[in-house]
């Protein structure tokens, strides 16, 4: 609370000081902390691809294998910065000017200063300019663990809970989807539609995500009412879409034959058979199916379809069973793609950051999370875009200085705070 009233305070004074208007300041939402389930055991098929995997690491798309987490209580912002609250700490001198100019959709107008765009995420940020404003509010960067504990609805891990069964109550698309399903009726059938037919369809009900907006332009913050998390009495936009944001991250990658993924706690034991890529389908099969009822058609059907679409991938994509493949499979384990040895009990994010402080990533890459309104998320294609949406994607991108004229768009930010 202090910390709010402290920024609102700031922003009188200067406001009084220079005789410019102020900006609202953005109302902040407390989130409990505790342990939550970072990652995912289900990486998005559709977002690997053979160039990606084989003989290839310019990216970490998916968290994986999940692991456990455990986060102090922190505020976070209820919406990304605007326009507006940028352009003000540039005139107090306290944030750079941006590079970026205006989007064509904008017919002229000057997208970063006319007021008409006051209420839009502030865009072309870097990540060092989006450090200056937090810290010109009295605020930080979410990291990214905050950033998708949030994201996936505040779902902490409850007394004597295993990981599995935690993770479950995750959501896997922070927006409307998992919450309103009967909004994303499949007419033929009369049910609700999978998300990602939802999506290509371009059923989306508004969700500002990708295939489901003018791909033109962000939309005004905190007004997308089908990207909204319910966080306690509070509620955060836009964490699906409108644009990806800047987080605090620990941005390591596939090393050679040394995995160091944020959530492993070391390499593979050499016990691991030649490297693989692709799931076991009958043992994928046979635990989707133990987890269905057994007059539960519908889940049933549902497996035998995902059965037989991985079997048809992996008939069709000789290729990726190459021995040059980054996961691996290990001769005790029937199914799932493991890629390294996971934690096996809760750790701190301070832990993890101080694990990798001597990343030599750190000093020149950083994450970005959440999608944006373009019309594909970070190199995504066609159906695979939905893979991008989801909480537990991340995004890895260079950390550009202030100075540095490259920008792009699709990115803005949010800030964070600790408990005062």
């Amino acid at each position: 609370m202090k910390t709010r009233l402290s920024v609102l305070a700031m922003f009188v004074l200067f406001a009084c000081v220079t005789g410019k208007p102020i900006p609202k300041v953005t109302p902040s939402v407390l989130v409990k902390g505790g342990t939550f389930v970072f990652g995912s055991s289900r990486p998005c098929k559709e977002e690997f691809t053979c160039s990606d995997i084989v003989g290839s690491s310019r990216m970490i798309k998916a968290i994986f294998p999940p692991m456990e987490v455990t986060l102090n209580d922190f505020y976070i912002d209820a919406h990304e910065v605007t326009n507006a609250q940028y352009q003000y700490c540039v005139e107090m001198g306290a944030c750079p000017e941006r590079n970026f100019q205006t989007f064509p959709a904008a017919k002229g107008v000057d997208y970063n200063h006319d007021p008409t765009y006051n209420n839009f995420p502030a865009v072309g940020i870097t990540y060092s300019q989006a450090e200056a404003y937090c810290a010109f509010v009295h605020k930080r960067l979410p990291t990214e663990f905050e950033w998708e504990l949030v994201a996936s609805g505040d779902h902490l891990v409850k007394a004597g809970e295993d990981i599995e069964t935690a993770e479950k109550e995750k959501l896997e698309f922070p927006n409307d989807y998992e919450q309103h399903p009967e909004r994303h009726i499949n007419p033929a059938t009369g049910k609700p539609m999978h998300f990602r037919d939802a999506v290509s369809s371009h059923s989306c009900n508004g969700i500002q995500i990708p295939e489901c907006s003018t791909g033109l332009m962000p939309s005004p913050v905190g007004t997308n009412q089908n990207d909204v998390v319910q966080i306690g009495g509070g509620k955060v936009y836009d964490m699906t879409g409108n644009v990806s944001e800047w987080v605090r991250a620990i941005p390591v990658e596939p090393d050679g034959d040394h995995v160091e993924y944020v959530s492993c706690e070391d390499d593979l034991p050499d016990t691991c058979k030649d490297p693989h890529w692709y799931f076991n389908c009958d043992a994928v099969y046979n635990e989707c199916k133990d987890n269905c009822s057994a007059t539960d058609t519908n889940c049933l059907d549902k497996c035998q379809s995902q059965n037989a679409m991985c079997k048809e991938d992996s008939s069709s994509n000789p290729e990726c069973k190459s021995d040059a493949g980054v996961f691996r499979m290990c001769k005790d384990t029937s199914g799932g793609i493991p890629i390294c040895k996971p934690y096996s009990k809760p750790v701190t994010q301070a832990q993890l950051f101080e694990r990798f402080k001597d990343n030599h990533q750190l000093r020149t890459k950083t994450v970005v999370r959440g999608c944006s309104y373009g019309k594909n998320c970070w190199g995504y294609q066609g159906n695979i875009f939905v893979c991008g949406a989801r909480s537990s994607t991340r995004h890895i991108m260079e950390s550009i200085g202030p100075d540095d004229p490259t920008t792009n768009p699709q990115v803005g930010f949010r800030c964070a705070s600790d408990l005062q």
